[in-house]
């Protein structure tokens, strides 16, 4: 960590002591690790080379993911035959964490199947890296970026797979997370154990099986001070009683104690937005707090709130015009939602709109726009067709329980008993919405 810093005098002067203390592989390592941080990252690698131990082959890798894209830096890896086996702990974080933002999902999950209990004891940090590549296996590939980000601000909507590997794999990202914040909890890095913790318990919300003993934790939380604030979107999400106004005190509070630098306090703001019932309300409390969260949390993020705000205020206008200020490379496909948003407000078709957004971008967020668009509209027919794609790509409960709804309002009974029978694993969850479907079956065949 000394020789990253730009002033390396007191980096130069350690090393340098080590190096009259003994001649050994952590001193090698160390300068190789001096000579990359000077501009020579070949000699560097040369130097590591020599050595062929786990560590100084994780450290070259180090080395490489520091100095190149963690695209060019897997690649490096398979240029030069390295196995994972053949790294350290800490070499092994550093393949899994690339290969996660590189989006090699199948690669993330190989890997992690592969860590060793012992390497979770080394480095910590894999627990949380692990559990990412476990969550992602049961979310739609266009979603994946998204839900390794952050909680998603629907969480109890979100997409997450129920069936059989998918369900496991959530699973084992859950107890991983709880894992890690444990760990994180013993090494004082209160951030790290918050934000594993939080993970742990969106999971264990839901999970059918866990939902009740979660919403009791989550309750419990939201009477303590040092999480209230940060959870209060799962709270609001899973419709918690709240007092509001006691909520807003506690926001002002927390903001007073951290002189406005609080992360907490903009994700707070955030969530209450989405508790005004007037779209005007909250477009103005938006405007009211920007400062607060434009600090915090990514502008870009905020203004397209804003603008889908603005929108159901009938602020078309002042909606277009934020619009336009967005900077122009923003992602094409929520540019085109907005733009779709905006004129379905001036009138025209918005089925139409959002079934040829759809065709054009083939992203799950706008299938998922589309098919809620539908089942508020009860248009069974066209649900049929997009409730398969909807829930080829999702496998979750919710995508059953519509596909199998629209099945039986267009008169396919037959389709209704395949699609169930063929998903018998959704029938054992305690929900009304699994009621629902053992009813629908059972009454189908009888």
């Amino acid at each position: 960590m000394l020789l990253s810093k730009p002033d390396r005098t007191e980096a130069k002067r350690v090393l340098e002591t080590a190096r009259k203390l003994a001649k050994c592989d952590a001193v090698d390592i160390a300068d190789a690790f001096d000579a990359f941080y000077e501009g020579q990252p070949a000699d560097a690698l040369s130097r590591l080379a020599k050595l062929d131990t786990k560590e100084s082959k994780s450290a070259a890798f180090i080395i490489v993911t520091h100095g190149r894209s963690p695209e060019e830096a897997l690649r490096w890896l398979d240029d030069t035959k390295t196995d994972i086996a053949t790294l350290d702990a800490d070499g092994k974080f550093f393949v899994i964490n690339n290969q996660l933002k590189c989006g090699e999902w199948t690669d993330a999950l190989n890997t992690a199947n592969r860590l060793e209990e012992t390497d979770f004891q080394r480095a910590p940090v894999l627990l949380y890296a692990a559990a990412g590549a476990y969550l992602v296996q049961a979310v739609p590939d266009d979603l994946r970026a998204e839900a390794l980000a952050a909680i998603p601000l629907e969480a109890s909507q979100f997409p997450l797979s129920s069936i059989g590997d998918a369900l496991a794999a959530r699973r084992k990202a859950q107890d991983l997370y709880s894992r890690a914040s444990q760990e994180a909890s013993h090494l004082g890095s209160s951030i790290a154990e918050h934000e594993a913790s939080d993970r742990a318990l969106w999971l264990a919300l839901r999970d059918q099986d866990q939902r009740q003993s979660a919403l009791a934790e989550l309750e419990s939380s939201m009477r303590d001070p040092a999480h209230s604030l940060r959870r209060l979107s799962l709270a609001l999400e899973y419709r918690l009683k709240l007092d509001l106004k006691a909520v807003e005190n506690e926001i002002e509070r927390q903001n007073a104690l951290t002189g406005g630098k609080s992360l907490e306090v903009a994700l707070a703001r955030l969530a209450m937005v989405f508790t005004k019932k007037d779209p005007r309300e909250a477009a103005d409390y938006i405007e009211k707090h920007r400062a607060g969260l434009v600090t915090h949390l990514n502008p870009i993020f905020v203004a397209l709130i804003e603008i889908q705000v603005l929108i159901k205020a009938g602020q078309i206008q002042l909606a277009e015009e934020r619009l336009k200020a967005l900077p122009g490379d923003l992602n094409s496909g929520n540019h085109g939602t907005l733009q779709r948003l905006i004129s379905e407000a001036k009138g025209t078709d918005p089925v139409a709109g959002r079934e040829q957004l759809f065709k054009e971008s083939d992203s799950f967020a706008d299938l998922a726009n589309l098919v809620g668009l539908l089942e508020e509209r009860r248009d069974w027919p066209r649900l049929v067709t997009y409730g398969q794609f909807f829930f080829k790509r999702s496998h979750d409960l919710n995508g059953c329980r519509l596909l199998s709804q629209a099945l039986y309002e267009v008169g396919d009974y037959e389709g209704v008993v395949s699609l169930l029978d063929a998903n018998r694993e959704f029938w054992h969850f305690p929900i009304l919405c699994c009621r629902f479907l053992r009813g629908l079956f059972t009454g189908l065949v009888m």
